[in-house]
């Protein structure tokens, strides 16, 4: 069995694998929600384990070395599929200076089940996920028919949340970056590319109440993913995407470190960043 993480193509694609997983894919394990923790210092690493996707957020604990949350993974179906894999995740965690790893896979909670855990040498801890079941909404009704389907406290605490522009954060902060890495960008570029664009993005409010992320151009109003992707093969979002492995640069390698960083003097990125800080 080999472990491994996944390349930049299969990670614009990474909820497609998801759903491929024996337990259909989980929402927990979805790029989206991985890509919101970076702001409370997770990193999101995605792996596979031979063709089972996972999504491992990251945090560095100092001395220790790395610590690794599998938020509702592995999505394996039974105690057996999960035993399975434990000594290829176990070495390549190791192999990532990873001293500790938390697995949250959703098998059934029976005696013979944690007897079989115990043996494996793991060890129980508390829940992160507050909730152990499973819960099935069903979308087909308009948003204002499923919103009143909630209790009174449910309904409150998701209006609060747009009042405080949870929803505008979380639609327009996961679709800019889910749009970012669909377009290439390179990883060490996100943060600052995201920083670059965010101010363009909006949040609409659509007809049946769902929202969505857009950017009013002169064109009229596009969707974020359009935007994004127009923007990677302009003069300005060029830098930020990943060169092709292998490209035969020619010249000093002097050169070749410029034509790579976005950031230097009479870049479009650098001009535009002066021109908004004035």
């Amino acid at each position: 069995m080999t472990t491994r993480f996944a390349t930049p193509d299969e990670v614009a694609r990474w909820d497609d694998f998801l759903v491929q997983n024996p337990d259909g894919g989980n929402v927990f394990q979805s790029m989206r929600l991985a890509e919101s923790k970076r702001g409370n210092n997770w990193t999101p690493r995605y792996i596979f384990i031979d063709t089972l996707a996972v999504t491992v957020l990251e945090k560095s604990v100092k001395v220790l070395g790395n610590y690794w949350y599998l938020p509702k993974g592995p999505g394996v179906l039974n105690v057996n599929q999960l035993l399975s894999l434990l000594q290829s995740l176990q070495q390549f965690a190791l192999a990532q200076c990873v001293f500790a790893v938390k697995i949250e896979p959703e098998v059934l909670d029976t005696t013979e089940t944690k007897t079989q855990l115990l043996k494996a040498g793991l060890i129980k801890t508390n829940a992160v996920q507050p909730n152990s079941s499973t819960v099935v909404i069903d979308l087909a009704p308009s948003l204002d028919e499923i919103m009143a389907d909630f209790n009174q406290k449910g309904r409150h605490a998701m209006h609060r949340a747009e009042r405080d522009g949870v929803i505008e954060t979380t639609v327009v902060g996961n679709g800019l970056t889910e749009a970012l890495v669909k377009a290439g960008v390179d990883p060490k570029f996100l943060a600052a590319s995201k920083a670059l664009l965010r101010g363009q993005v909006k949040l609409k409010r659509n007809e049946d109440g769902s929202r969505t992320a857009v950017v009013d151009t002169d064109l009229g109003e596009i969707e974020v993913a359009q935007y994004v992707d127009n923007w990677s093969k302009s003069d300005e979002g060029k830098a930020f995407v990943t060169k092709p492995a292998g490209g035969g640069a020619s010249g000093s390698g002097d050169k070749s470190k410029q034509e790579g960083n976005p950031w230097l003097a009479g870049t479009p990125a650098l001009r535009r960043l002066s021109l908004m800080s004035r």
